[in-house]
């Protein structure tokens, strides 16, 4: 659908990189089972080092890999390619459960996590305002 409508900008216009772009997204859909697994998107509470086994840490050590690599190759340092995409969409999951288990990432993440956490302030802020999560759904117990 979205090849349909390039004008509005959703994956990267470079080949290489909207190829990437559409690598990684599969990715991000299909793995990182452990991370969803051990960190569920909880962002009404902070779990600092919560749901950190070494399974875990492979995980977040790819997708840091996978940051790193687009930044570098593709030369941007705000988004994951040229423009806010798909790509980074994909990726905001992630973004929210690292700000809410305390995932500390290199200093050249900090700026593209903080920059596509800014893109998602209705989600987030809608979730806030929702009443508090039921007793029986808390992960108070960390």
């Amino acid at each position: 659908m979205a090849g349909q409508f390039s004008d509005l900008g959703l994956w990267p216009k470079d080949l290489l990189a909207r190829a990437t772009a559409r690598s990684i997204c599969a990715e991000m859909c299909s793995g990182f089972v452990w991370l969803r697994s051990a960190m569920p998107i909880d962002i009404w509470t902070y779990h600092p080092g919560f749901g950190r086994s070494a399974e875990v840490q492979v995980d977040i050590a790819r997708i840091v890999e996978i940051w790193e690599t687009c930044l570098s190759e593709f030369d941007h340092h705000q988004f994951l390619f040229d423009a806010f995409s798909i790509t980074d969409a994909y990726f905001a999951p992630v973004v929210m459960r690292f700000r809410s288990y305390g995932v500390s990432l290199p200093p050249a993440l900090q700026n593209p996590m903080s920059t596509v956490f800014r893109h998602i302030p209705r989600w987030h802020d809608g979730c806030v305002r929702l009443p508090p999560k039921p007793k029986c759904c808390r992960t108070d117990k960390v």
